[in-house]
C-alpha cells in the first residue's frame, strides 16, 4: 500500500485527525439529523469522543506499520455508518440503538479483520520460503 505513509511518519497524526472530524460528523449527522433524535450535548459529546479515540487507536495502527488494520477498520467504520444511517431511518423503539450496535459491530469487525491480515502478512514474511 504505496499510497499511504510510512510507519512513524506524522502525517498519520493528521489522518488520525481528519478522521476523528469526518466520523464524529458522520456520527452526528446520523443521530441528530436522519435519525431526528432531540439534540443532546451529553451525548453529542460521547459521540465525538468516540470518534476521536476510534481514529487514534487506527491511526496509531498505521503509525506502528500495520496499514491493514487502518484501512480495514477505516472500511468497517464507513460500512458501519452507511449501515446505521439506512436502517435507522424510520424506526421506532429499538431500531436507533439497533442501528448504533450494528455500526460497532462492523467497526470491530473491520478492526479485527485488519488484526488478521497483519498477522497472516507476518508470518509470510518470517516463515515465507527463502528459495528462489
Amino acid at each position: 500500500m504505496r499510497w499511504l505513509p510510512e510507519s512513524g511518519h506524522a502525517t498519520w497524526w493528521r489522518i488520525a485527525g481528519v478522521s476523528a472530524a469526518l466520523l464524529g460528523a458522520a456520527l452526528l449527522a446520523v443521530r441528530f439529523g436522519i435519525i431526528g433524535q432531540e439534540w443532546n450535548l451529553g451525548n453529542a459529546f460521547m459521540l465525538v469522543l468516540l470518534a476521536v479515540v476510534v481514529s487514534l487507536v487506527v491511526a496509531a495502527a498505521g503509525w506502528f506499520g500495520a496499514k491493514w488494520i487502518w484501512l480495514l477498520s477505516t472500511i468497517g467504520f464507513v460500512s458501519g455508518i452507511v449501515f446505521m444511517a439506512v436502517k435507522s431511518q424510520d424506526t421506532s423503539g429499538w431500531g436507533d440503538l439497533v442501528g448504533f450496535i450494528t455500526f460497532m459491530f462492523l467497526s470491530a469487525a473491520g478492526f479485527v479483520l485488519g488484526i488478521l491480515v497483519e498477522l497472516i502478512a507476518w508470518a509470510s514474511r518470517k516463515f515465507g520460503s527463502t528459495h528462489t
